[in-house]
């Protein structure tokens, strides 16, 4: 059995826009829960058995401590303190020691996935028990050692760029504007939750949740720019279970509303729209479908895309 030993160095930004005495504490409990409850992870794969990943989560860190100071002085210091020290402050890193080993093979030619995975899961329970707590922006993922008795070429390195600013921004609107109310959830019940989904280890999203958690994971992965816009889409039209046509409408009323196009010109928007979707919708659904960003990292996006647009047999291509 081959035994894979990581060093996990996470960002450990903050923002408390505020209100750093609450935060600090949902920080904590959940914080608390993530080492009590999910300190341990087992997969069950095809092709390396069952593999288990273990990681040493330290004490959770309390930043608030060393900030509640800088809150009580004036905004202008408050501003001074962030432009000097901002940099510095993001480059701190929170480390902690995971391992990965499986029951099966001798060799996990792809273990630094599996870790990171286990991450993206973690980054998601973490933002929802308390939005914000667990950023992996500017983390990564470094090779230890490595007992491999095949000697397998092994990633030493994995950047991580997942970013807790969409929870984050969302908690201190829900503080601001009092609306939709956030509240701290409890990490075990959210945990608990997640594990019944039986997401595992898939790749693409095929139920409603699936798509919904991947659709969260792409906006964090690429920030709030015009592309989030298409996810935010994603993730309503998950949750709600729209009908791909509502979807089609909307599309058509929302473009003819933008460029003022003459009533009498809709119906011929509409006749092109559906022309080039029943043309191009196999290659544009397949390069829709919610994949994980690990997923997306290889080939695979691209022949499964091929096989899609010309209805081949996998086995053609692979």
């Amino acid at each position: 059995m081959s035994n894979y030993t990581y060093q996990v160095y996470l960002n450990s930004w903050r923002s408390f826009g505020g209100y750093e005495k609450l935060i600090s504490n949902w920080d904590a409990a959940s914080w608390n829960g993530l080492k009590n409850n999910f300190s341990k992870r087992q997969y069950n794969t095809k092709h390396d058995g069952v593999v288990t990943i273990e990681i040493d989560w330290l004490n959770p860190r309390n930043k608030a401590l060393e900030q509640r100071e800088l809150y009580k002085k004036s905004q202008k210091d408050i501003i001074k303190y962030y432009s000097e020290l901002s940099l510095k402050e993001l480059n701190k890193k929170l480390t902690c020691k995971a391992y990965v080993y499986s029951d099966k093979n001798d060799s996990i030619p792809s273990a630094i996935d599996y870790l990171k995975y286990f991450l993206y899961e973690c980054f998601f329970v973490m933002n929802l028990s308390s939005p914000g707590s667990f950023n992996l922006y500017n983390s990564y993922i470094e090779l230890e050692t490595c007992e491999d008795n095949k000697n397998h070429h092994q990633i030493t390195k994995e950047n991580l760029s997942s970013s807790e600013y969409i929870f984050e921004n969302a908690l201190h609107d829900s503080f601001d504007f009092k609306w939709p109310v956030i509240q701290h959830l409890d990490l075990k019940r959210v945990l608990n939750w997640y594990l019944s989904q039986d997401i595992g280890i898939v790749q693409v999203g095929k139920t409603r949740v699936e798509k919904t958690l991947f659709s969260l994971l792409h906006i964090s992965e690429k920030g709030m720019g015009p592309e989030a816009l298409m996810w935010c889409a994603f993730c309503l039209e998950s949750l709600y279970d729209t009908p791909n046509a509502l979807s089609f409408n909307f599309l058509v009323r929302r473009i003819s509303e933008l460029l003022a196009v003459p009533v009498e010109k809709k119906k011929f928007l509409q006749k092109k729209f559906a022309t080039s979707m029943t043309i191009e919708m196999p290659l544009l659904m397949e390069m829709l479908r919610l994949y994980t960003p690990l997923a997306m990292m290889g080939g695979m996006l691209m022949l499964t895309s091929i096989e899609a647009m010309f209805s081949l047999p996998a086995i053609l291509l692979r």
